[in-house]
């Protein structure tokens, strides 16, 4: 009579993140192969960027895979039941996964010469003539052309960020020397941040659940509900999760969270998960989900990006970027329209996170 529950609470605590129990283990390091792909779009005619009459082409390339490795260090335990830690994420190029190599040559937008140009819209008039001569001294440029390996890990050396960074008396801050979109990152202990997570000891339904980020509990990019630390890393849920509620999920790289909804199964090595997938409530800035308002500026909410691609600029040292899900899938149609070779389909570009509800334990990442 009594064994149904013995054997849940001996599942459970096996699943808690305690020293000497297998999840622990497997938090600690991830014991399967993950692997993380990059797709590159190549601008094939930024030659034309202020002919009006010619949409800016844009070709995909790759996928160019990394097997990735993840490592929990600097873990402290507390009384209340959570842990902080860092995690070191490492990436190493697997070629046979990939269509390409990191040498091919992919040409995209200057961000280095959009950064300053956003920075300038309001400075004085003569902060602006000196950022001008600065840009046309050092011959900036709307676009560039690097091999894929600079644009994602390594980084690239600019003249116009060793310029300013010499010269700079405009109060215009580059803080990188290299600019690559995870520059620095590669095995990098702090990159994102001190996470504080219960550990289920007390209650496996919190397993998990982020209590602070860097030490807060609000991130400080957005006001309140939007910049409250919530949800889970992703790599860690409760068991006996209910197949019919929403989860959240928080994003580092977007100094945010994400609400996720659940939409059918998938299989994976005979197991069956749940999906959550990301809706068109989830990269909404308010314009169609007033609950996602607080994810804009309110002081510029007329310059809020339309639904389905965000601003990430506070979160990434001003720098003017943006993210959607791939082709801007579930975007407004009017980011389709501007550019060539967008080709949103939901079987290549939905984003889903597939968790097996049971256990907690996520089977695939898409």
């Amino acid at each position: 009579v009594f064994w149904p529950g013995i054997a849940d609470n001996l599942v459970e605590d096996g699943l808690t993140l305690k020293p000497g129990t297998d999840a622990y283990e497997s938090w600690l390091e991830a014991p399967i192969p993950i692997y993380l792909s990059f797709y590159m779009f190549n601008w094939t005619n930024p030659e034309d960027i202020r002919n009006p009459n010619i949409k800016p082409n844009f070709v995909e390339m790759g996928p160019y895979t990394f097997l990735e490795k993840h490592k929990k260090e600097n873990y402290t335990f507390y009384d209340n039941a959570t842990v902080a830690y860092y995690e070191r994420r490492t990436w190493f190029f697997d070629p046979e996964k990939s269509n390409g190599t990191l040498d091919d040559m992919v040409t995209a937008a200057h961000a280095i010469t959009a950064t300053v140009a956003d920075e300038m819209r309001n400075q004085r008039k003569i902060v602006k003539k000196i950022i001008n001569f600065m840009l046309n001294y050092e011959g900036g440029k709307l676009y560039v052309t690097k091999p894929v390996g600079e644009w994602i890990f390594d980084g690239y050396q600019d003249n116009i960020t060793d310029f300013l960074n010499l010269f700079n008396t405009t109060k215009i801050d580059i803080p990188y020397k290299r600019f690559g979109w995870l520059a620095d990152r590669n095995e990098s202990l702090t990159y994102d941040g001190l996470f504080t997570i219960h550990t289920g000891t007390d209650d496996i339904s919190n397993l998990g659940r982020l209590t602070h980020w860097n030490g807060k509990s609000e991130t400080g990019f957005y006001d309140k509900p939007c910049g409250v630390v919530n949800g889970t890393t992703g790599d860690l849920f409760p068991p006996k999760m209910n197949v019919n509620d929403e989860i959240t999920i928080f994003a580092t790289d977007a100094c945010r969270f994400m609400n996720l909804r659940p939409r059918g199964t998938f299989e994976n090595h005979g197991l069956t998960a749940t999906k959550w997938v990301g809706t068109e409530e989830t990269l909404d800035s308010g314009e169609n989900y007033p609950n996602q308002a607080c994810f804009c500026d309110s002081e510029r909410f007329d310059e809020c990006p339309k639904t389905g691609v965000v601003e990430c600029k506070a979160c990434r040292d001003k720098a003017p970027i943006y993210s959607s899900f791939p082709h801007f899938y579930l975007a407004d149609q009017s980011y389709v329209n501007a550019v060539s070779g967008m080709k949103p389909e939901k079987e290549k570009h939905e984003f889903f996170l597939a968790v097996e509800p049971i256990t907690g334990v996520p089977v695939q990442v898409h």
